[in-house]
């Protein structure tokens, strides 16, 4: 499995960077963004494995397909990387349409 927050890479983000979560009406503490790594751009996504881009919420979470990169307007976050409990919080926040 990636892990997208242990790197030293300074591209390497956290949902708490991401204005539109930290400033939108979401139930979750500071502390639980900083644990939901956003994938850094230009890192591919793992063939098969769901993300949900925070960026474009409204298609909802998605199994990636071979060859996808993170790029600069992808906020891609990684469903294997966090809690069940808090990526369900995630999507329903996020795509209410989607649950």
């Amino acid at each position: 499995m990636a892990t997208y927050t242990t790197s030293a890479d300074p591209r390497a983000r956290t949902a708490l960077d991401i204005k539109k979560l930290t400033k939108s009406p979401t139930d979750f503490t500071p502390d639980e963004l900083r644990q939901i790594p956003i994938v850094p751009v230009g890192v591919e996504l793992k063939e098969g494995a769901v993300y949900l881009d925070v960026r474009n919420p409204a298609r909802g979470p998605f199994a990636a397909t071979a060859g996808v990169k993170a790029e600069e307007h992808n906020l891609y976050v990684p469903k294997a990387e966090i809690p069940q409990e808090c990526w369900n919080r995630l999507v329903r926040s996020l795509c209410p349409d989607r649950v």
